[in-house]
């Protein structure tokens, strides 16, 4: 089964981190939009 990268990578320590350096608000437009096809699992090594 294949999980959007974004769900494995955004994670509420990373949120608030990305929140404490100031670029929250970038990965915030990119988590929104799906901006990356990237998958992991099975399918895509």
């Amino acid at each position: 089964m294949a999980h959007k990268f974004g769900s494995l990578v955004f994670t509420p320590v990373v949120k608030d981190l990305q929140e404490r350096y100031g670029s929250r608000r970038q990965y915030a437009k990119m988590e929104k939009i799906g901006a990356s096809p990237d998958a992991c699992g099975a399918e895509n090594p």
